[in-house]
């Protein structure tokens, strides 16, 4: 049995946000991620944002002021759940599994590496246009009922959570840690684009997404109100899209792309994460603690893709 905490660990070598990577570069994305976060908040407005930020996040985790698990349950169960995707509740967890594609449409073809090529850092030059893959992988997570919020984040790549169309969010990177999906605008060859409307694309992993759903969000969102419910990190905590109570893009967010407040499905407030139109458009750190989870690993037969 994998726990998440190795599956993301896994995920984050083989395909943490398409393609594989070793441990060497892994640290080294670390190191580099962390000096360009360091470098960019290096003033007195950041730092005191920052401390603000670590303090509320304390104060809320000392209060207890979480979700219970019969709350979640509600919410899950009403949750209009596509036909590829099982959700089974148990006790103090509940599984979520798909077939690792989405249940809204795709284009009929995308950008994808060329056979025996080192996907990790996506360019033009070793990518070649594919039909869309009508390969289906099986996504498991396991995801805790009653998700409690840290006093600090955990950084973390890969796979970092579940989305209600079947697919997964992923961190911003891809495979190399530093090449943005999203901002890959250049990745073109004629109509095709490496990246859909959708903010996502396959790999071994599935279909995963590296920024806001757009087509989702689209038909979900209603404008004034606050997004909708796209999903739920591995953490168990849920995922929205960018909009706040008001209808405009949340901006009052901690480092993880997150806060605590009301939502329409927690009323009463909940720790809950925002997918934003600026980077890291996702997250790069969970403020929850995963459970362990199942998960079969796709056969990646020796081949790197995005």
């Amino acid at each position: 049995m994998w726990t998440v905490a190795a599956a993301l660990s896994v995920a984050a070598l083989l395909g943490a946000a398409c393609g594989s990577s070793d441990d060497d570069e892994q640290q080294a994305a670390t190191e580099t991620t962390a000096a360009n976060d360091s470098s960019a908040g290096a003033n007195d407005a950041t730092d005191a944002t920052d401390a603000e930020s670590d303090s509320a996040a304390a104060a809320a985790a000392e209060s207890g002021a979480d979700v219970t698990a019969e709350q979640m349950k509600a919410v899950i169960d009403g949750i209009d759940w596509p036909d590829n995707v099982e959700v089974t509740i148990g006790t103090d967890t509940w599984t979520f599994r798909s077939n690792g594609r989405p249940d809204h449409e795709l284009p009929a073809q995308y950008l994808v590496p060329k056979p025996g090529v080192d996907a990790r850092t996506a360019t033009l030059d070793i990518l070649q246009v594919s039909s869309t893959p009508d390969r289906e992988v099986d996504v498991t997570y396991e995801l805790p009922l009653a998700p409690k919020q840290n006093a600090s984040a955990t950084n973390l790549f890969g796979i970092l959570g579940v989305i209600r169309s079947g697919g997964v969010v992923n961190d911003p990177y891809e495979a190399d840690q530093k090449t943005i999906a999203v901002e890959a605008t250049d990745l073109k060859i004629g109509d095709v684009t490496f990246i859909d409307s959708c903010s996502a694309h396959f790999n071994p992993m599935g279909y995963h997404y590296h920024g806001i759903p757009y087509c989702m969000t689209e038909v979900l969102d209603s404008p004034g109100q606050h997004s909708a419910l796209r999903g739920f990190m591995v953490d168990g905590f849920p995922v929205y899209g960018p909009q706040g109570d008001d209808g405009a893009e949340e901006t009052d967010l901690d480092e993880c792309r997150g806060h605590f407040g009301p939502t329409p499905e927690f009323p009463d407030g909940i720790y809950h994460y925002h997918l934003t139109s600026t980077f890291p458009y996702t997250t790069l750190c969970l403020m929850g603690t995963p459970e362990d989870s199942s998960m079969q690993m796709p056969d990646m037969g020796g081949q790197t893709a995005p």
